[in-house]
């Protein structure tokens, strides 16, 4: 069945929402609104518009495409082709929509909906140039000598083209100038908390703390269903980009932001304090979100972590416990912990109330596989298989398949490896995904290319490794296989 889809303004509002970290949900169309504005409020759709998605669910494009025509007589700001493009992506019609659009421009020059599309297009696909010429275009024509557009739809799409900018920015992590696009979108939306707390990212990554914290906590007050000032700013001290001059620099500037982050969570689970929160539901919901966070993060700090790490997590099953995420955080450490049963019931419990949760399925897989269950086996391989169907480019999903492989009975190697060479292709190497490498390189006799993958796993001081232990000990195994080995021999001189 086709999900409903997004009018043009909130297509774009989903998309941008996305770039920038926010769940958005697809909702059913309504009148173009603007990007997410803590006053705006969806009009009911037009008959046409409404016509136009019936028409697009039941793959008729050709009714789809007039009735949006007949939408566009009454609401100058749709723009048809354009509108019907971003409906084809969103149906994963790629090839499709970039013709419709195409056309769009040749159809409708001066249209700036159609260079939006373009630019969200262009950022989706990780163009950042093509999606900052596409977002000028779109305030060049907005704002033309002859602009057919009245102040309210000018503002619209000033906002859209500059959330498109922002998100360029942030991409090329030009901060200095997502904060001066961003500051430009606050004037005109004081209380937008999602502009609020991109801005402060913005502000916080060119070292403007108290700048950051400021918006921060303007934008929490406007709605409280966000992350908490304190958490955000231990967030922001994970992520914060990091620029050294040699590694032993960059080593030292990580550990002092890892410091730092860990000193935000002290303070937000001081503020947020479970004692504190008492019968009162919202702030148990709170209170266990931080905890939740800052338990999360100390799991992929070490060893040494995961016991502070487990009590935080008691505390938020205390406050939370049907919480899908608490449920999701517990699994993961009963993981760390090597307490594959109970991470298999938990992730199992989470998986069967959200079928789609990747999550839940790549980790109920790696807890099932460790079974010495036929049947558990049997599960883990069919739920590996279905995480690569769902998830074809996903790195991680090759990756689970692969250690799923080699511990099925018997253990399928040549499968395993032919599914870690995926992984492989897709960019970053999680830690885990290097030990399974080192595994299944290991099995297969090649030594020195098993220890290159964990010597920089092994090394690593922080990130989530689940298996730091395990590859611990077969670095050991695979280093005294190799000092065993005779010396390669060397060859004879060649004699005149």
């Amino acid at each position: 069945m086709t999900p409903p889809l997004p009018s043009p303004r909130a297509a774009a509002a989903a998309l941008l929402l996305a770039l920038c970290g926010a769940f958005a949900a697809a909702q059913p169309p309504a009148a173009p609104p603007a990007p997410p504005d803590d006053k705006d409020k969806p009009k009911a759709a037009t008959p046409a518009e409404q016509r136009a998605v019936d028409a697009f669910a039941g793959g008729k494009l050709d009714d789809a495409l007039a009735a949006l025509q007949d939408a566009a007589k009454d609401n100058k700001v749709i723009c048809p082709k354009a509108t019907l493009s971003r409906w084809l992506v969103q149906a994963q019609k790629g090839p499709e929509a970039r013709q419709l659009l195409e056309r769009a421009v040749v159809e409708s020059p001066k249209h700036p909906e159609v260079f939006l599309t373009n630019a969200l297009f262009a950022l989706n696909e990780g163009r950042t140039t093509d999606a900052l010429l596409n977002a000028e275009r779109v305030l060049e024509l907005a704002n033309g000598s002859t602009a057919a557009w009245d102040a309210d739809q000018r503002k619209n799409f000033e906002r859209e083209a500059r959330f498109v900018q922002a998100a360029g920015y942030e991409r090329r992590a030009d901060w200095a100038a997502a904060a001066t696009t961003l500051e430009e979108v606050r004037k005109a939306n004081p209380t937008n908390a999602q502009v609020l707390y991109r801005l402060a990212k913005a502000e916080f990554n060119r070292d403007q703390l108290d700048a950051a914290v400021r918006h921060l906590q303007t934008g929490f007050a406007a709605n409280k269903a966000l992350d908490p000032p304190e958490l955000v700013v231990a967030q922001f001290w994970m992520q914060k980009p990091i620029v050294a001059e040699d590694q032993k620099d960059a080593e030292k500037k990580v550990a002092e932001n890892r410091a730092k982050a860990e000193a935000a969570f002290e303070a937000a689970q001081k503020a947020y304090d479970p004692a504190r929160a008492g019968a009162d539901k919202e702030a148990r919901e709170r209170s266990a979100r931080v905890t939740r966070a800052y338990a999360g993060w100390l799991l992929e700090q070490g060893k040494e972590k995961v016991s502070r790490a487990e009590l935080l997590v008691n505390e938020a099953v205390k406050l939370d416990p049907d919480n899908r995420d608490t449920k999701a955080l517990n699994g993961l450490l009963a993981r760390y912990t090597k307490n594959f049963p109970k991470a298999a019931e938990l992730f199992d419990d989470v998986l069967r109330n959200s079928p789609k949760s990747a999550f839940a399925m790549g980790n109920l897989a790696l807890a099932l596989c460790e079974s010495t269950a036929l049947a558990d086996k049997k599960r883990a391989l069919d739920l590996a298989e279905l995480y690569v169907s769902q998830n074809p480019q996903n790195a991680d999903a090759y990756a689970v398949q692969a250690y799923v492989l080699y511990r099925s009975k018997p253990p399928q190697v040549q499968a395993a490896a032919a599914s870690l060479g995926k992984a492989l292709q897709g960019g970053q190497l999680g830690l885990d995904t290097a030990y399974y490498a080192a595994l299944i390189l290991n099995d297969q006799g090649k030594l020195e290319e098993a220890k290159k993958f964990l010597d920089s796993a092994v090394k690593s001081p922080a990130g989530s490794f689940v298996y730091r232990d395990e590859a611990t000990k077969l670095l050991a195994e695979i280093d005294k296989k190799l000092a065993a080995l005779p010396p390669p021999k060397t060859p004879s001189p060649k004699t005149p």
